[in-house]
């Protein structure tokens, strides 16, 4: 191909370099390196369009330069050539650098075994020796889990799965009895994110990643806690959660089969609070003339209370414990109830 075909490319280069560096000299550099990459080229390759060939050189240069400059865009390699994100994307910049924010979103799915090792490699610009000493491996290790972690990534951006929206998970959790703070093990919504995630089966920690949008590096973080809370539990290499929850849709069902007995007993308890109303309030005690409209809001839990007491242990011969005991030490078991976002 004729080189002087090129001759006309050479300013709108240029000011593309200058247009997204704002620096004169970095904008000559590049578009140097743009140039003699594309007369370089030409002797190479049978070239169809050479306008899109000419750009995607551009773009694809650019897209190294940054990487080389900031240190925080990953290109993937495989077998020493490299995996050019930008090759798949439009001739655009925007394209271009949503391809690489891609991966690197896809990076943090990664388990840590993987994501440091590909983190050093990539950006620490570690050898295959050196990551061998660093982390005390064979050589063949770390080049099967550059490998695979490769490989993890290209599916997963393929699959484009993950969900990025973290919506907020409404819960009441409290304690079966026993003794145990559940507000320190499952206040934070990332706790609750892990754990609704692993509610319905075991999850690896990049599973739980992938189904949350959350960083592996945070889940890694706080499934020791959960785990030392029994809020989870460990099952080979997954993790899957360690209580019931008790939905809102499962709330309404069960409140839709028990209200004909909750209203017998309501107005059962009313009628026999009405009744004893005047004895009530002959009772010498402080607060005794307030009426049954407050009155009641003590004495009838006091009474349920007592009236499941003495058939738990008169009539069904449960008896109290002994509650399941911790990690941490406690006794008891999570009640954990969704409630209505407000």
């Amino acid at each position: 191909m004729d080189k002087n075909k090129i001759i006309p490319y050479i300013e709108p280069i240029f000011r593309f370099c200058y247009k997204r560096l704002s620096n004169r000299y970095d904008a000559e550099d590049l578009a140097s390196e743009i140039i003699c990459h594309i007369l370089d080229g030409m002797n190479k390759y049978q070239i169809e369009s050479l306008d899109a060939w000419v750009w995607r050189i551009a773009h694809n240069r650019y897209a190294r330069f940054i990487d080389n400059q900031n240190k925080n865009l990953i290109i993937l390699s495989c077998d020493d050539e490299l995996f050019d994100i930008a090759d798949y994307s439009d001739f655009d910049e925007d394209n271009t650098q949503g391809q690489y924010e891609t991966v690197f979103r896809y990076l943090h799915t990664l388990s840590s075994e993987y994501r440091n090792i590909f983190v050093d490699h990539y950006i620490g610009e570690l050898s295959i020796r050196n990551l061998a000493k660093k982390y005390s491996l064979p050589e063949t290790t770390i080049k099967w889990r550059l490998n695979v972690g490769r490989q993890k990534i290209r599916d997963r951006i393929g699959e484009d799965k993950m969900d990025k929206v973290y919506g907020r998970i409404n819960w009441n959790t409290e304690m079966c009895n026993g003794s145990m703070n559940t507000n320190k093990y499952l206040f934070s919504q990332l706790a609750r994110a892990i754990c609704l995630a692993a509610y319905e089966k075991p999850l690896t920690v990049e599973e739980i990643s992938i189904c949350t949008g959350i960083p592996t590096m945070y889940i890694e973080d706080e499934l020791p806690r959960l785990e030392y809370g029994d809020a989870v539990c460990k099952l080979g290499n997954k993790y899957v959660t360690n209580f019931i929850i008790f939905r809102l849709k499962d709330r309404k069902q069960t409140e839709d089969v028990s209200l004909s007995a909750v209203n017998m007993l309501s107005d059962k308890m009313e009628l026999l609070l009405r009744e004893a109303a005047t004895k009530i309030s002959a009772i010498d005690f402080y607060g005794n003339h307030f009426g049954m409209d407050r009155l009641g809001y003590m004495i009838v839990p006091y009474l349920l209370r007592q009236k499941i007491r003495d058939v738990k242990n008169n009539r069904l011969k449960l008896e109290n414990g002994p509650y399941p005991p911790r990690k941490d030490g406690g006794y008891g078991w999570f009640i954990v109830e969704e409630t209505v976002d407000e």
